[in-house]
């Protein structure tokens, strides 16, 4: 079956709690007191959550934890609620950094000039001392995503070019090995082969999702991008993987969509496809198993939900 967008997933109250850190009595309160969250339920009436759920949650555990009381921020709406942590972020960031002791940004910054200069050494120096202190989801959502975010936008601008691109990604696979060496895979963990599918070049999304996978204790082949179709399902097979997760970094216009479309209705007649890629792509054409992931966020708490 098709699945459109992750956000139609629904989770039991176990996957939540494991994402968010919030006890199932609290998030019962909050429900209950406040209205903060109106959960499905199954029918044999056992609450289930969305992404979105989760997403609000999460936030809501963050104001909390800061001293906003839960009867002023449940009622507040998504965007709202995230303008508010950026706020708080703002003024008292929670991550600090040797290179950084504010938060994160001065780390990016540092780490792209030394891209610029071609200065390998130091740009994998700070890429390892960041790493020293953040674990991988933090090391995802607060470095890794926002130096892709700074890449795409100095690329399109001219700031850097294509080899400095190519370093950035050479230096998040290198990182991604040494962190594998560290979080090695529980025992029967999942199996998943990462990869971006042929004609797919940038790796940033699909290297950010290895990781996230990586630190949940789940067993990660790592394969890079633009892989052939016949190498993305031999890879599968012999890895015997639970899931294929693929992404795509932009829209892909009319002859790479359908060019996609036999990609993935071939390789999901054989195992669970996941693909990563803009809002607004649909493949709902494509009759095997498939799931489309807009944002990290949910990807993570799919993983979670795959560990069962």
């Amino acid at each position: 079956m098709v699945t459109a967008h992750a956000e139609s997933e629904l989770y039991p109250m176990r996957v939540v709690t494991r994402v968010t850190g919030v006890p199932p009595d609290t998030i019962r309160a909050w429900e209950r007191r406040y209205a903060a969250l109106v959960p499905r339920r199954t029918d044999g009436n056992a609450r289930r959550y969305s992404a979105a759920d989760i997403r609000k949650l999460t936030l809501l555990r963050d104001l909390t934890e800061r001293g906003h009381a839960i009867g002023e921020v449940a009622p507040l709406e998504m965007d709202a609620l995230e303008d508010l942590v950026g706020a708080e972020e703002a003024r008292a960031p929670r991550a600090p950094t040797p290179d950084d002791p504010t938060g994160v940004g001065r780390v990016v910054d540092d780490y792209l000039s030394a891209v610029a200069r071609m200065d390998t050494a130091r740009a994998s120096e700070i890429l390892l001392r960041a790493a020293a202190v953040l674990d991988n989801r933090a090391l995802v959502f607060d470095l890794v995503v926002p130096i892709a975010q700074e890449v795409g936008a100095r690329w399109s601008h001219g700031a850097i070019g294509i080899a400095q691109e190519h370093l950035v990604s050479a230096e998040l696979r290198s990182l991604l090995s040494a962190r594998g060496r560290i979080y090695t895979p529980d025992p029967g963990a999942p199996r998943l082969v990462v990869a971006t599918p042929a004609g797919h070049r940038h790796e940033f999304g699909v290297l950010a999702a290895a990781m996230l996978a990586n630190g949940r204790g789940i067993d990660v082949l790592y394969l890079g991008s633009d892989l052939p179709d016949r190498e993305l399902a031999w890879s599968a097979a012999v890895k015997r993987a639970d899931v294929l997760v693929l992404g795509i970094a932009v829209h892909p216009d009319a002859t790479q969509h359908a060019a996609l479309t036999a990609t993935l209705s071939t390789l999901s007649e054989s195992v669970e496809v996941w693909l990563g890629c803009p809002e607004g792509v649909s493949f709902a054409q494509v009759p095997g198993r498939l799931r489309l992931f807009h944002s990290l966020d949910d990807f993570d708490v799919a993983l979670v939900a795959l560990r069962r």
